[in-house]
């Protein structure tokens, strides 16, 4: 069978979803070799993965439109099966492999606006048991899924680390550290500024305890939902960056104290895995996909009463130096589990079983 991959998601802000689909294709490229194709919207699109994947340009529509329109009939002419790592499958295309990587805007329909959930509700719904294969991200989003939309057979894609590899290079003098951290002593938060990884209550708690020892150091992109932002900004003790380079956030895991992910929901939580990576200590919050995920490698708190963080930055150090290893955690449990090597096994066997059935 010959494949198409929706790279729509090069014109976006690289992201957790986006880092899944950057690593997926790499992934599928490896696998399928010429029998693959990547495309994208017509477009000025600038991405590390152009040369790699020489993704091919179609149609005429931009966002949703393309993924309905312009994408299925590219696939339906050509007789290809269309894979689509993030995004929304296209409704009249029964030929895809698709992956759901939470249902947020289910389970917390109060932090997206209306259209957004209407569009991805129906869509999905639609589409969930029409369409060739589904894919998940962890067990406990594949639970949720069937849970909502019904009973099917879902397989487990899960994300991985391994761009994380190419930042070993990094380290040396040329990466310079940010200014707004040099000398400091700080606990690390990364994410958008989305209500539901509940920095707020971090941030409340961390201003409660006043500690003259640490700084809070929030990276992410702001989110339109977060309106409560602008009285901290006078908190000599909190800093917000806003969204950084790979090299600038590689610097802000090595020197974090602690990393701090008192989010409500996730579909699976790559900044704490990123932050096992580089050595730093974590401390998340106790959600069932964190405990699928980090297991024993990581300290919990409830995310809805987080207090006495000096504690929780001392429990958090004793985990990690329990299993630690000098610098890189190459060969941590966890980043060995989810490895390109990994994913691609995984990859490999959804493939193989759509040959079957298709």
């Amino acid at each position: 069978m010959k494949y198409v991959v929706n790279c729509r998601f090069i014109s976006q802000k690289t992201t957790g979803v986006q880092r899944f689909a950057h690593e997926s294709c790499l992934n599928t490229l490896d696998i399928l070799g010429s029998n693959v194709e990547f495309v994208c919207p017509r477009g000025k699109f600038k991405n590390e993965l152009d040369s790699k994947l020489m993704i091919k340009e179609i149609g005429i529509f931009k966002g949703h439109l393309w993924e309905q329109i312009d994408l299925p009939l590219y696939c339906f002419f050509k007789k290809r099966i269309l894979i689509s790592f993030c995004g929304l499958p296209p409704i009249f295309f029964k030929n895809t492999i698709y992956t759901i990587h939470d249902i947020a805007h289910i389970r917390f329909p109060e932090f997206f606006n209306f259209i957004y959930r209407w569009v991805y509700k129906i869509v999905v719904k639609i589409s969930y048991k029409r369409i060739l294969s589904i894919n998940t991200v962890s067990y406990f989003t594949r639970n949720e899924v069937i849970d909502f939309f019904g009973l099917r057979k879902i397989n487990i894609l899960n994300n991985s680390v391994n761009y994380l590899l190419y930042n070993q290079k990094k380290d040396n003098p040329k990466v310079k550290i940010l200014k707004e951290i040099k000398n400091k002593k700080y606990i690390l938060v990364v994410g958008s500024l989305d209500p539901r990884k509940n920095l707020q209550n971090l941030i409340d708690a961390f201003i409660k305890e006043n500690d003259d020892d640490y700084f809070l150091l929030v990276v992410g992109s702001e989110n339109k939902v977060f309106k409560n932002k602008s009285p901290y900004l006078k908190d000599k003790k909190i800093i917000f960056t806003g969204y950084l380079s790979d090299e600038d956030l590689y610097m802000c895991y090595k020197k974090a104290q602690c990393f701090f992910y008192p989010s409500l929901y996730e579909g699976f939580g790559i900044p704490p895995l990123e932050a096992i990576f580089y050595n730093t200590p974590i401390a998340i919050s106790d959600i069932k996909v964190h405990k699928e995920i980090f297991g024993e490698y990581a300290f919990y708190f409830d995310p809805l009463k987080i207090g006495n963080i000096k504690n929780i930055i001392s429990k958090a150090q004793e985990i990690k130096e329990k299993n630690t290893f000098k610098g890189i955690h190459i060969n941590h449990p966890l980043v060995i589990k989810y490895s390109k090597n990994n994913q691609r096994k995984q990859l490999k066997k959804i493939l193989r079983e759509t040959d079957e059935t298709s």
